[in-house]
């Protein structure tokens, strides 16, 4: 087969690729190539055809290129058997521990944390919002279910079982930050006499 060398240098001068001309032509990139190289035409800079241009959003040779280069699944679906099958591999426990790595997972919250993440709005800038902010933290979440699990889920004042439970802090969450997180330092309550512990507590800073 011969190839319009002419052509063909004219197309790459233009800004295509080898693989584009290659396509058109139905011959492989490297064949491009070397008939390039061989008449002279060196390859050039990624990018450099466009500097200083602006892209065109739609040019008559991606126009070409979306009608040659068809996706083998355009207008296709997978089978239920073949979905059924993906699923089950990537529900498996190896598959997972594959994938979501301990190392990933802190890389992806450490560059997603505070300012990083596309929903920062400042931080706290009460007390009140600081102390609902450390709130939901995953370390205070950790230490409020250890209580739970320690105490059974149980009051430890009128010893009802289940129900809406809080955790806690016997040294003050304000007044002893490195209190915070002990288990120790919590106990299980539940809402009601969770009110009365602290209205216990208001009474005794009063007196």
């Amino acid at each position: 087969m011969t190839l319009p060398i002419n052509t063909i240098i004219d197309l790459y001068n233009k800004g295509l690729p080898d693989e584009r001309i290659a396509t058109m032509y139905g011959v492989s990139r490297r064949t491009i190539g070397n008939l390039r190289q061989k008449h002279g035409i060196t390859t050039r800079i990624r990018g450099s055809w466009m500097k200083g241009k602006k892209r065109p959003k739609h040019s008559q040779f991606m126009k070409q290129y979306a009608a040659t280069h068809i996706h083998p699944m355009k207008g296709k679906k997978l089978s239920a058997n073949a979905l059924a099958n993906m699923m089950a591999v990537k529900n498996t426990p190896e598959y997972k521990a594959k994938i979501y790595t301990p190392e990933r997972n802190a890389k992806i919250s450490k560059a997603t944390m505070g300012q990083k993440h596309h929903a920062w709005k400042g931080g706290p800038k009460t007390p009140k919002q600081e102390k609902n902010y450390l709130r939901k933290r995953a370390n205070y979440k950790k230490w409020r279910k250890a209580v739970f699990v320690r105490d059974d889920y149980r009051c430890k004042k009128c010893e009802i079982r289940g129900g809406y439970l809080e955790a806690h802090h016997i040294a003050s969450f304000d007044d002893y930050p490195k209190l915070r997180y002990l288990l120790i330092n919590g106990l299980t309550l539940c809402l009601a006499c969770h009110k009365d512990v602290h209205i216990e507590q208001r009474h005794r800073k009063i007196s």
